[in-house]
């Protein structure tokens, strides 16, 4: 999500400190920022200079933080700032008047709630609100949601959003003069249709849930409103929805239409209850605000969730234990204060009030983990845990490490291919791309695997592929591990079934098993088992002991490149006296810094001279070579080679 730097200090009393360090701090302490821009907007004739942060909420933290409200109150605890708290309660009008019948404008029928699926929404608050003025949103407002790239639309569909980017509360308004008796929360009950916002068709199933009225579908549950009840320039009278849903039911239907909306993404991860009349509150604070004339006629509230406080023990001791810190008691509070948690001391154990709209923190890891990111994991001893007790393998672990073992030391190399391909007997739900069944075999895979790497055996210096795969394969319903192997080397008539047979008896020989390989690939030449699991595999025996690694102080990590390769073959005769390391050094310090290899892949001797002949591969890190631009190269070590004495070939 995008945040402005000006909006989330509105939530702040002291100055967030320059935008640097804000995300510096963030990186370190809460989230990932994935950008940062500069916008320069307007808002009542004042420039306003704004930094935009993209911020990666994870959705562990999606039920608060992909707010500005929650998201300063977070940068507060980090940077520890005082925060700026909204006073939802000043909302005097958030009075549940189901009885009072006589507030009703004259020729208007009062339109209440009703929930018929009450495990898939647990609450739900609404207001009817009349002599609205549908039209431009005031600027704030308006600059705002465009900074952080959301369009505006009019002032009550803007409010609404502008809602649920600072407190993290989706809101939905309804036209309240098209609505047709009581708002009812059900399932689908008939294959409805409903045509959205968007102007999409979409053909209900009976899992959806749905926001109804007595006549017809008004809107997709946590996922996306309907057009027919839509806010237009005409509306006078709106009805405000305020909910909270089940995060499965939602996610299913999210998944089922392929509709990811703001609002699914918050309500799949789930929110607090406390949100469903905090934004009512800051919804109809608004309206007052910004269209003074509008006439809050009532408000109700199903009140089907309560507010749940529990508490979380931890000691001093135990944070440190689990830790390896050395934090102070004074530390300690400070943290925990700056978390804004309440807390009771009681000897050395605090009990620790979680604030109701974290709902990740359920357990005293959970509240370890927050005082640990706030002290700083990089205070923290870099000692390694002391292994007292050496764990066991179980009986699949020996046999594909022993498999694997096997086959490294013949110069296989282990590739792993992707288990959803295009055919296959069990199909996933949704795919981003058109492979979207599970693997029956692993041939498939190999054998695209090992003719990519033919293609590439220059740039690898080998001349032939040893490749296998040992994963998990889908058939006949149920899930089986496989076991494949290949050999080969791109020539037609080349045959090395003597070659995987006998690394197939060793294999069969250290399980003491009998594996049944059968050939699924003539050329490519490739092997494929099943490998069963379970007490097949428990009289394996492996090396007792731990494995020490010694650190490389020397070792650096190189990017390859996946741009394509040219390779030159140089073919010359020189006399036989000349020096092989002395000629090699002649080319490679002319083939040019693009020349990633040169190697000596021929030689012979006649007449007294000696021919010898060299590949050199030529690679861009960063675009696609041209023969023009790799023939310079070549051009200038031909010339260094003739004035050494060489003949070219």
């Amino acid at each position: 999500m995008k945040y402005s730097h000006k909006w989330l200090q509105d939530y702040l009393e002291d100055e967030l400190p320059d935008p640097k360090v804000v995300v510096e701090t963030l990186n370190l302490k809460a989230f990932e920022v994935e950008g940062v821009e500069n916008k320069l907007y307007t808002i009542d004739g004042e420039e306003i200079n704004d930094t935009i942060y993209d911020i990666k909420v994870l959705p562990n933290r999606a039920h608060d933080a992909l707010s500005h409200y929650y998201m300063a109150h977070e940068l507060a605890a980090c940077l520890d700032l005082k925060r700026k708290y909204y006073d939802f309660s000043k909302s005097k009008y958030l009075e549940n008047s189901h009885d009072k019948e006589d507030i009703m404008p004259s020729g208007q029928i009062r339109i209440d709630v009703s929930i018929k699926e009450k495990e898939a929404c647990s609450r739900f608050a609404y207001a009817y609100i009349t002599n609205i003025k549908v039209g431009d949103s005031p600027e704030i407002i308006k600059r705002r949601l465009e900074a952080i790239g959301e369009r505006s639309i009019n002032n009550i569909v803007d409010i609404t959003n502008y809602v649920q980017y600072s407190i993290n509360k989706p809101m939905h308004a309804y036209d309240a003069d098209i609505l047709n008796g009581d708002i009812v929360v059900r399932y689908d009950g008939e294959s409805e249709e409903l045509i959205t916002l968007d102007d999409k068709s979409l053909k209900l199933s009976f899992s959806d849930l749905v926001i109804a009225d007595t006549d017809k579908v008004l809107g997709l549950a946590g996922v996306k409103g309907g057009k027919y009840s839509g806010i237009t320039s005409g509306t006078v009278n709106i009805f405000i929805e305020s909910a909270n849903f089940t995060p499965t039911i939602i996610r299913k239907s999210s998944m089922r239409h392929n509709i990811k909306t703001d609002a699914s993404k918050r309500f799949e991860n789930g929110l607090s209850g406390e949100l469903v009349i905090e934004g009512l509150s800051m919804t109809l604070d608004l309206i007052r605000e910004h269209i003074p004339e509008a006439n809050i006629v009532y408000t109700g509230d199903t009140n089907g969730e309560d507010k749940k406080v529990y508490k979380i023990e931890v000691s001093l001791s135990e944070v440190n234990d689990i830790l390896g810190s050395k934090i102070k008691e004074e530390e300690l509070v400070n943290i925990l204060s700056r978390l804004d948690f309440k807390f009771l001391k009681q000897n050395d154990v605090y009990a620790v009030t979680v604030n109701n709209k974290r709902l990740d923190l359920l357990c005293r890891e959970d509240i370890v983990e927050e005082i640990g990111r706030i002290y700083g994991y990089e205070k923290l001893e870099r000692i390694l845990p002391e292994i007292k007790d050496k764990g066991s393998m179980n009986s699949w672990s020996k046999a594909s490490s022993l498999i694997r073992e096997k086959l490294l030391s013949y110069n296989f190399s282990e590739v792993i291919n992707y288990s959803l391909v295009k055919n296959g007997e069990i199909k996933i739900l949704k795919s981003a791309s058109d492979k979207s069944f599970l693997r029956t075999n692993l041939s498939e895979g190999l054998l695209v695997s090992v003719n990519k790497n033919i293609q590439n055996m220059p740039l690898l210096n080998t001349n032939i592929i040893k490749v296998f795969e040992l994963g998990h394969v889908w058939i006949n319903g149920k899930e089986e591990m496989h076991l494949a192997i290949s050999i080969d080397d791109g020539k037609k008539k080349s045959n090395f079934t003597n070659e995987i047979e006998e690394v197939i008896s060793i294999i069969k020989a250290s399980l003491s098993i009998d594996l049944h390989f059968q050939v699924t690939s003539d050329k490519p030449l490739i092997y494929e088992t099943v490998i069963r699991s379970g007490s097949d595999f428990d009289s394996i025996k492996m090396r007792d002991g731990i494995i020490n690694y010694e650190k490389n102080e020397e070792g650096k990590y190189k990017s390859f490149s996946l741009m394509p390769f040219i390779v030159r073959d140089i073919a010359f005769w020189i006399g036989e006296k000349s020096e092989v390391g002395e000629i090699e050094n002649l080319i490679r310090s002319n083939a040019g810094d693009l020349c990633i290899s040169v190697t000596l892949f021929d030689s012979f001797n006649k007449d007294g001279k000696t021919s010898y002949a060299y590949r050199l591969i030529y690679q861009a890190i960063d675009r696609t070579l041209t023969d023009e631009e790799v023939n310079s190269y070549s051009d200038k070590v031909y010339n260094k080679l003739t004035k050494y004495g060489a003949i070219i070939r």
